[in-house]
């Protein structure tokens, strides 16, 4: 009897792995003489082509999957195995976006997995180094940089960006020095002007107008009698505003007390100061035993001392009463021409 001793496929699986993911190309190698096929006992993998001993693997699970290829040669039959780790990546939790006042700024990573490194798209220092989640960083200059938190395992790598603002503190407002008007309802502001961020002009009053709000040299009007407020305040993003304020006092002038209606061109009239920025004027005119001698609606300082009815009034002492809107002051005037 002759016996014949073959020899057993010569094969490799491939050399052991860790992979990032669930998908990975084997690198096994073969005689020329055999064929074989892929397997994985208990995994529910998939292969592109299992009699392809570098053929890509997918569906692998997360931890240890030991993979066999079998090869025969028709005869003889070989095994051998693989085992390809499987890494699955993760979302890195690098905190929120930060806006801050000045340089200094606390970044707030929350570690996931593995270790992690901070990096910047300018120069920054951490304190106390790059691979402190929360790390305290200092910036150069300010403005809007992207903060990136890296995190690996060995096998995986994650990033994640975050926009950290830096901004510049702001000068102090000065709303300018106080004003006092007598019958002027319209001035103009004398805020400083701004050298970072910016400034805005407001009031209390909703009936006072701007030219321009955010002019530190804007004209308003429709001032009020009496006290008017305005509020100058800079501000810059994160910064603190710094807020100063104006009092602008509207005082009323004294009402006339006498005019000589003598067609000379001077005083001819019974004026009174700012009428034109009345809404509602009217005037009523009693001789001094009480009756009325003249009264006009919407007065437009054109009492020249005649009554309603046209006739020239003595020369004598007069009471009035005139309504500026809505408020009704008393005094007298004396005719004399």
């Amino acid at each position: 009897m002759i016996v014949h001793v073959l020899p057993i496929p010569v094969i490799e699986a491939g050399a052991d792995s860790s992979i990032c993911g669930n998908t990975v190309q084997l690198y096994g190698v073969a005689d020329a003489l055999s064929s074989g096929i892929w397997s994985a006992s208990g995994l529910n993998v998939e292969f592109d082509d299992e009699t392809d001993i570098t053929t890509i693997v997918s569906q692998l699970v997360q931890g240890e999957n030991t993979l066999y290829w079998t090869a025969t040669d028709g005869t003889c039959t070989a095994q051998d195995s693989v085992v390809i780790s499987s890494h699955v990546a993760w979302t890195a939790d690098a905190g929120n976006n930060l806006s801050i006042c000045g340089f200094e700024a606390n970044l707030f990573a929350v570690p996931v997995n593995g270790t992690g490194t901070w990096s910047s798209n300018s120069a920054e220092s951490f304190w106390p180094d790059e691979n402190t989640p929360d790390a305290a960083v200092t910036s150069s200059t300010y403005g809007s940089f992207v903060f990136t938190w890296t995190e690996t395992d060995g096998v995986c790598a994650t990033s994640i960006n975050i926009d950290v603002t830096f901004w510049q503190p702001v000068s102090d407002a000065d709303a300018g020095v106080d004003q006092n008007l007598i019958d002027e309802y319209v001035t103009v502001l004398d805020g400083n002007e701004v050298s970072v961020g910016y400034g805005c002009w407001s009031s209390t009053n909703p009936d006072i107008l701007k030219a321009d709000s955010l002019a530190f040299d804007t004209e308003i009007y429709n001032l009020n009698y009496g006290l008017n407020t305005m509020l100058w305040t800079i501000t810059n993003g994160a910064c603190e505003s710094s807020i100063d304020e104006v009092n602008i006092i509207v005082n009323e002038s004294a009402l006339p007390t006498g005019f000589s209606p003598n067609n000379d061109g001077f005083n001819d009239m019974l004026e009174f100061n700012g009428l034109e920025q009345m809404a509602y004027t009217k005037i009523t005119v009693y001789d001094r035993w009480g009756n009325l001698v003249y009264e006009m609606e919407n007065y437009d300082n054109s009492w020249d001392g005649s009554s309603s009815g046209g006739s020239l009034l003595p020369d004598d002492t007069y009471f009035y009463v005139f309504n500026k809107d809505g408020v009704e002051l008393s005094s007298y005037v004396v005719i004399r021409r």
